[in-house]
């Protein structure tokens, strides 16, 4: 007897999580950085720099690939899984000293809210494979220097 009164009791709380937004899709968006003071090579998904000198994040910014208005909130720049920052005003600039990072690759990741009218808030991640090397000599071939700010795409992640 005490399981069915359990069981009626847990009843509303089944069909109470109903939720009225079930029909909205994750939107399509696009999340860019644009950096300086790096090494890019046109068609690898990795930005080099050297050490000692700083990865510069100049912006972050959001393009909605549908007709959906969105807009970014605060960006938290996460270093190899560590949070080390986050800027809330727009255009997000971060600046991260190599000075006693690895020389190896590393795990840049921005991650931020991203705010689209009539859906929930959702969250964004974007992920930027960078290599510390120790001189310009350690650069691959074809290694093109960003000093002035230059978009690095990515695949952006979004979830609810």
């Amino acid at each position: 007897m005490k399981k069915l009164i359990y069981l009626l009791c847990a009843l509303p709380l089944i069909f109470g999580t109903a939720c009225s937004d079930d029909d909205k899709k994750v939107p399509d968006a696009t999340i860019t950085a644009s950096f300086s003071g790096v090494y890019v090579v046109p068609g690898d998904d990795v930005i080099y720099v050297i050490e000692g000198n700083p990865v510069v994040v100049e912006s972050v910014k959001v393009e909605s690939n549908d007709k959906e208005e969105v807009a970014i909130g605060p960006v938290t720049y996460i270093w190899n899984g560590f949070d080390i920052g986050t800027t809330p005003v727009a255009p997000f600039k971060y600046v991260i000293s190599t000075d006693y990072l690895t020389k190896t690759y590393n795990l840049l990741s921005l991650r931020t809210s991203l705010l689209v009218v009539d859906h929930p808030i959702y969250t964004a991640l974007v992920q930027y494979k960078v290599q510390v090397v120790p001189d310009e000599e350690s650069l691959p071939d074809g290694a093109v220097y960003l000093e002035a700010p230059g978009d690095v795409e990515t695949e952006t992640y979004i979830e609810e």
